[in-house]
């Protein structure tokens, strides 16, 4: 406990060229154990977005989950993180 838990949200795309960064990226409903994770796609996606991979660190090791079928705005919920310290830059 009292370690940071670190985020990471990485694009899935069809193109050979890479998309810029997903936008607006926030968090809400931060709890010891959850965090919603909200965004809006790439403004330059440079091709098909087919998804999204959440990465994060907890409890010493890294996870990921990754989220399909993108819309212009989305959200997912990690669960199950432990107790985090959440640290908004």
């Amino acid at each position: 406990m009292g370690k940071r838990d670190i985020f990471t949200l990485s694009i899935l795309f069809s193109s050979s060229t890479v998309p810029s960064r997903p936008f607006n990226v926030s968090f809400r409903g931060v709890t010891n154990s959850s965090v919603a994770v909200r965004w809006q796609r790439p403004r330059h996606p440079n091709g098909i977005v087919q998804g999204y991979r959440l990465y994060y660190v907890h409890k010493n090791f890294t996870d990921v989950q990754t989220v399909r079928e993108p819309e212009e705005d989305m959200e997912h919920t990690l669960q199950g993180l432990g107790e985090c310290i959440y640290n908004r830059k």
